[in-house]
């Protein structure tokens, strides 16, 4: 369990993706945000939609709400 590093690599090589190939989003710096950095993954702290968007647009993602 998070934020045990054993699970986010477990997550890795469960998905085939490197850690520089994945972004942690999550609303915990200790759980969340700490560990995806210690690995080796981007890691945004969620606050809010709109925060989001501004984070994941700077690494290049854009995101689309949908209904």
């Amino acid at each position: 369990m998070k934020p045990d590093l054993r699970m986010f690599r477990r997550v890795l090589e469960v998905s085939g993706f490197e850690p520089g190939e994945c972004v942690m989003v999550g609303d915990k710096v200790v759980d969340d945000i700490e560990p995806a950095k210690r690995i080796g993954m981007e890691a945004i702290l969620f606050t809010d939609y709109e925060q989001l968007k501004m984070d994941m647009r700077k690494l290049g993602i854009s995101l689309r709400q949908t209904k």
